[in-house]
């Protein structure tokens, strides 16, 4: 039960990051942020991605209830799954355009930096309230 309890805890840590990428995505053809100038291009997804995975590692470790550590590394190991499934359609997938440019690397940097603030972030607020497996009554005993 308790496996069930925490992998629908960071199921909903996801859906929120999902809902909010969705949102975003959503408003970028609305306002053609990526036809404009490479600045919008830049500031738009830089702060959108780094938002998003963000708010998807951090919400991961916050919402389930001990070994916080572990959604940590599961939420690294989904988004850097979501990176390659990006680069493989990338880079094989006729509709794309296969080249490696500036706007390659916006994409790319915002995800990792949003990452890896958002694994920030949780540490920092839970590296005593649950990070890593909770210590045993036995641990804490003294033997004489």
């Amino acid at each position: 039960m308790k496996v069930l309890n925490w992998a629908v805890r960071f199921m909903f840590a996801f859906g929120i990051a999902l809902g909010l990428v969705s949102g975003l995505a959503y408003l970028d053809p609305v306002n053609d942020f990526m036809g404009r100038h490479l600045t919008y291009y830049c500031i738009y997804h830089l702060v959108v991605d780094s938002i998003c995975f963000s708010i998807f590692a951090y919400c991961a470790c916050w919402f389930v209830p001990d070994q916080k550590k572990i959604a940590a590394i599961f939420a690294a190991v989904v988004s850097f799954s979501v990176v390659i499934f990006g680069l493989y359609l990338n880079f094989t997938d006729k509709r794309f355009d296969r080249t490696v440019g500036i706007r390659f690397f916006i994409n790319y940097v915002g995800i990792i930096a949003g990452l890896g603030l958002g694994i920030y972030l949780a540490y920092a607020k839970f590296k005593h309230k649950g990070w890593s497996v909770p210590k045993s009554a036995d641990e804490d005993s003294e033997v004489y």
